[in-house]
């Protein structure tokens, strides 16, 4: 029979394997966040200095300062046009790519059709 020490024993060995267990999900689910937060670090340093340089400009206007980074802002948008452009290029491309796609099928099934109405004459001819 065990001493109630060697049960506390056996009890605390068991407890430590179920710890050992969830500190190895706990690590599983920490490393899939680290990822995530890098990412979350990136997108709000993005939006805060986007915001930064709206504000800054209103200021400017508000306050009636000249605007030193008119220049700036005018670099900044023309990027944005590049970009949407950039996107809608892609996003065109895609879409002429699809259609060849749907195209190429068109063309197999017209071919096929043609060819099915073709041997019909010529088996109607030869009737």
């Amino acid at each position: 029979m065990l001493s109630a020490f060697e049960i506390r024993v056996v009890y605390l060995k068991e407890s430590m394997r179920e710890m050992k267990e969830t500190l190895k999900v706990v690590e599983i689910h920490t490393d899939e966040l680290d990822p995530m937060k890098e990412q979350s670090k990136e997108y709000v340093a993005k939006a805060l200095s986007f915001n930064m340089d709206s504000v800054e400009v209103l200021l400017n206007i508000v306050l009636g300062k000249p605007i030193g980074k008119n220049d700036a802002f005018e670099a900044r948008m023309t990027t944005m046009k590049e970009e949407n452009k950039a996107t809608v290029i892609t996003l065109n491309k895609k879409k002429i790519k699809e259609l060849e796609e749907e195209l190429v099928v068109c063309r197999a099934v017209m071919g096929k059709r043609v060819l099915s109405a073709t041997l019909n004459r010529e088996i109607d001819v030869l009737m």
